[in-house]
């Protein structure tokens, strides 16, 4: 089975450095038989991430478990008919509309939280329960 985290930019380091964290721990363990990540904007990365980088474009060649860590990507990731099993990980980008996290959530895409106060108002708010609360990308037990 295939990994890839989808992420709006490569910009944001203090989510990028999670991000290669958990890759360079799932390439490790060798859980996955591949691990990818995929952006929309370019940025610097100054972290060493031991997994194919590839631009959005190319996730319809993409086929396994895809967290995206944004509502946009969760659209964007939607939008393509290949085996993707989709995840939301909600609590990186700003707060978004609760109407749009029930709109994008309403195909059955799981939810993952970053903490447990997004958990909470997430579960509240869109009765959506999360399948699990992952502090800075700690995906390993959920995932």
């Amino acid at each position: 089975m295939n990994l890839g985290i989808y992420t709006a930019t490569l910009a944001d380091s203090t989510q990028l450095e999670k991000i290669a964290t958990y890759l360079n721990a799932s390439v490790i363990s060798k859980k996955w038989s591949d691990v990818s990540l995929f952006y929309d904007g370019i940025g610097f990365n100054p972290f060493e991430i031991k997994c194919g980088m590839f631009n959005s474009t190319d996730l319809w060649n993409f086929k396994g478990k895809l967290i995206a860590s944004s509502l946009d990507c969760v659209v964007n990731a939607s939008n393509i008919v290949n085996n993707i099993e989709l995840y939301y990980y909600y609590g990186w980008e700003t707060r978004p509309s609760v109407l749009d996290t029930v709109f994008v959530l309403r195909d059955k895409i799981k939810l993952i939280c970053r903490n447990e106060d997004d958990a909470l108002f997430t579960q509240r708010t869109t009765g959506i329960k999360p399948v699990g609360i992952a502090d800075d990308y700690d995906l390993l037990n959920i995932i």
